[in-house]
């Protein structure tokens, strides 16, 4: 019984393997059953299942993403741009795939590729996120300069190096986290003194881990801060 389900659980493993994308495109999954048929093409280039998939499918993932595009673009809806970021990369990750099989490459002859609307899309992208950015940071309070540094985090994803955004980063982190000292409890007998330090370095150290330099907590020790001029700890 136990050869059997092994048996029949590699047999699902190589049906999924040699998925044409069929059952996605009939579902509306356009993008994954035309890249699903694009794999497909790349070990079995006559393969008329992922042939007719891709021809049928293509046409219909361009249309559904434009038609989606157009729609997010039409509302005033916040960061909407970072939405049509993202649509677009993904019909160019589409482009890619096909221009990697010739098979492919021989039904899609010319794949759309978005260059000139997408640098102007991460612009825009880039240009909601940073004034959020902006608008939070000026609220001064720890909270917002967390959402803040979100904000120009996904700001820096867009466009690296966008305006002044790596100073603003490291503004709003500062703003937001909260620094704590750690001590160790003195211990006036030599018996369990060893004992407390030991016990002091693991709790920094998982403490440490736990929090690292990305989130909004710093532990020191008090050498540490000395040495960083933090007098005055949150």
């Amino acid at each position: 019984m136990k050869k059997y389900y092994i048996f029949l659980f590699v047999i699902i493993i190589l049906l999924s393997a040699c998925s044409t994308g069929k059952k996605a495109l009939q579902k509306g999954n356009y993008f994954s059953a035309v890249s699903k048929s694009v794999q497909r093409l790349k070990s079995d280039p006559n393969n008329k299942n992922a042939l007719t998939v891709l021809k049928d499918g293509y046409p219909l993932a361009i249309n559904w993403s434009q038609e989606e595009m157009d729609q997010i673009l039409s509302i005033n809806q916040s960061f909407k741009w970072g939405r049509a970021v993202r649509l677009m990369e993904q019909v160019n990750k589409l482009s890619e795939e096909i221009r990697q099989s010739p098979a492919a490459l021989n039904i899609i002859e010319e794949p759309k590729t978005y260059i000139s609307e997408l640098n102007m899309a991460r612009e825009k992208a880039a240009e909601e996120r940073y004034s959020a950015g902006i608008e939070l940071l000026e609220m001064g309070t720890r909270e917002s300069a967390r959402e803040a540094f979100e904000h120009f985090y996904k700001t820096n994803n867009f466009i690296h190096g966008y305006r002044n955004v790596l100073e603003k980063i490291n503004e709003a982190k500062a703003l937001a986290t909260v620094t704590v000292i750690l001590e160790a409890m003195p211990v006036h007998t030599q018996k369990y003194k060893l004992t407390s330090e030991f016990f002091y370095d693991q709790v920094f150290e998982y403490l440490n881990n736990k929090f690292p330099n990305e989130s909004f907590v710093n532990f020191y020790s008090p050498e540490q801060a000395e040495h960083a001029g933090l007098e005055y700890p949150d």
